[in-house]
């Protein structure tokens, strides 16, 4: 048997001490085994957690304390001599048992990992839809909407640089922007034509839905928009970090 088929069964504890140990000498030698393992074992953790607590029948207590307090329960309680149970053998499991606990137990956490990946697109979703809802929003009350698209590095980023009617301050829309480190912030410029971009406010964003960014400043005579990583908490006076988003301002 490939010892990467009894990952799930290593993290479930249904391996026997030879198979276990056998195991353990390929894990450490092996480059996926590790990273599969504790994906298994942090979705191992949370599985009790999906299971609704079922209260016990009210007369279960009653039985129990009749079982030890009353004379039958009295006649099996019986010191122990040595003060120490013998240990009892641990029962060796058929292989064949551990390869079908070990093929439900893979089962189990790819539905669950499946699960989980399902509730990421669906929030996924339902945040891309509130940003197409913003943006039109915005459009029909004679709004300017300036895509600014995601770079490659930066995932499934987007953001729209809004410009009211008439010189209001301008806005931002920014929607699945990736994590990053407390000591970081994202970072607003506007770039005038062959100027130096000009800093025009720092944000923060988390979570699965769409944030708005004020402006202190309408978007008119700036040729493009975009979006870096920078050092908080206040940014910096010239761009630095990876680009997040970037765009041409049409107004």
């Amino acid at each position: 048997m490939d010892e990467h088929d009894l990952v799930a069964a290593y993290a479930l504890d249904a391996l026997s001490p030879e198979e276990r140990a056998q195991f353990e000498q390929h894990l450490a030698a092996c480059q996926s085994c590790p990273e599969e393992l504790a994906q298994l074992r942090e979705v191992v953790g949370i599985l009790p957690l999906a299971v609704d607590p079922i209260e016990p029948p009210a007369a279960l207590k009653s039985r129990l304390i009749d079982d030890v307090t009353g004379t039958e329960g009295a006649r099996r309680l019986h010191a122990i001599p040595g003060g120490r149970p013998a240990p009892r053998p641990r029962p060796h499991l058929p292989l064949t048992e551990i390869l079908i606990g070990a093929v439900a137990a893979a089962a189990i956490l790819a539905l669950a990992l499946w699960n989980i990946s399902l509730q990421q697109s669906v929030n996924s979703t339902r945040s891309a839809l509130a940003f197409q809802r913003q943006v039109a929003t915005a459009l029909a009350h004679g709004a300017t909407v300036s895509p600014l698209a995601g770079v490659s590095t930066s995932g499934a980023a987007a953001a729209a640089l809004i410009q009211p009617r008439g010189r209001r301050n301008a806005y931002l829309i920014v929607d699945g922007f990736p994590s990053i480190s407390a000591q970081r912030v994202y970072e607003l410029w506007l770039i005038p034509p062959h100027r130096a971009p000009v800093p025009a406010g720092v944000f923060r964003y988390a979570g699965t839905a769409p944030q708005t960014i004020s402006i202190n400043r309408p978007a008119q005579g700036y040729q493009l928009a975009a979006v870096t990583i920078e050092p908080g908490p206040r940014g910096t006076h010239v761009p630095t970090g990876p680009k997040v988003v970037v765009g041409r301002i049409t107004l």
